[in-house]
């Protein structure tokens, strides 16, 4: 497609010329693909990324959760000197070691992160103590969720669940860009669960793999969860919600599938797995993930009435699928807003 096609006035191509520069200085400092050539939205293995392999038992009714996992880092990922990681505030740590050495180190002084908090240090590990190729990270821990203010994005209660980083519920350590991750789940059999990656269950388990490096492990679980699911070129899409006329479950496939059609004649097409998330919460906005999206407090009538202005949201989420290699901690996030915007 012709640039001036897209680039209607000076100014914006003043800026488009700006955002252009600025990604390839970036992408001299970034490792993007792997060995095969794919990036960061197509599957991969686990020894190119750091990757979870977590056993979750979960009760919505308490906020209670019983982790054991590992987690497996390839040193060549790793940015920075140190891995600091943080957990919610709420857990009680049996295990944590690394290289099979103890490295529990609980600092009672919570970090100031407004994304996170009721966050806590729970370890800081200098890299150089890590081995030249993968080190792992063995974890075992138990508590009551935090109880995190009304406006936020995770909750978790008998009703709804979703729950990321922003409690955190797994270790989580900012110098991990992006990983992949399988969960396997213990709740109660009248939950459905869902989040980012595909999911199926094996006996009792129900399990999400995240094949896919992205960059927040998601879980959702509900009762009364309604599935549609459908195939836009090369990715399975699948739109997760409760309360929805038919009209509206085909307005939003069709949204959709047409902006994922329009980013796929832009960048390429690629297998991927998409989710939509219609949240059961009120309140906390929408958030998109490497892999996801997540809408909180979606009106039927505000849908079809501002049809145009969600239709740029999704736009806007959707395209962190295709550019999302800048740093989301630090200055360099602009670049994956201005190019996803």
């Amino acid at each position: 497609m012709n640039v001036h096609h897209i680039i209607k006035n000076e100014s914006m191509r003043i800026i488009f010329c700006i955002c252009l520069l600025a990604s390839i200085l970036l992408s001299t400092q970034c490792d993007i693909k792997n060995k095969t050539g794919n990036n960061l939205a197509t599957d991969a293995l686990s020894i190119e990324y750091p990757h979870y392999d977590i056993t979750l038992k979960l009760d919505p009714h308490t906020r209670f959760i019983q982790v054991d996992g590992k987690l497996t880092v390839p040193m060549k990922q790793i940015k920075g000197n140190e891995m600091v990681f943080l957990l919610d505030s709420g857990m009680q740590v049996n295990k944590l070691t690394f290289n099979n050495v103890n490295v529990y180190a609980k600092d009672s002084v919570l970090p100031k992160m407004n994304y996170m908090p009721a966050a806590f240090k729970i370890c800081s590990i200098d890299k150089l103590k890590m081995n030249d190729e993968t080190s792992e990270f063995a974890f075992s821990y138990s508590g009551t969720l935090s109880e995190l203010p009304p406006y936020f994005a995770n909750t978790v209660n008998s009703n709804w669940v979703e729950m990321g980083l922003y409690y955190p519920w797994f270790p989580y350590s900012e110098s991990i860009k992006h990983f992949t991750y399988k969960l396997n789940i213990h709740i109660d059999s009248s939950y459905n669960t869902f989040g980012l990656g595909k999911k199926y269950a094996q006996n009792a388990t129900q399990i999400i793999e995240c094949t896919f490096p992205t960059n927040d492990m998601v879980l959702c679980a509900s009762k009364d969860v309604i599935t549609e699911s459908w195939e836009t070129r090369k990715n399975s899409m699948n739109l997760y919600y409760h309360t929805l006329h038919d009209s509206v479950v085909g307005k939003l496939q069709s949204d959709l599938s047409a902006i994922v059609s329009k980013l796929g004649n832009y960048f390429g097409d690629e297998e991927r797995t998409l989710n939509v998330i219609l949240s059961k919460r009120e309140r906390g906005g929408g958030y998109g993930r490497i892999g996801g999206m997540f809408l909180g407090g979606f009106k039927t009538e505000k849908y079809f009435k501002s049809n145009e202005g969600y239709y740029r949201y999704f736009a806007h989420e959707f395209s962190h699928m295709f550019w999302h290699k800048a740093d989301a901690n630090t200055w360099e996030d602009w670049l994956n807003e201005g190019f996803a915007e």
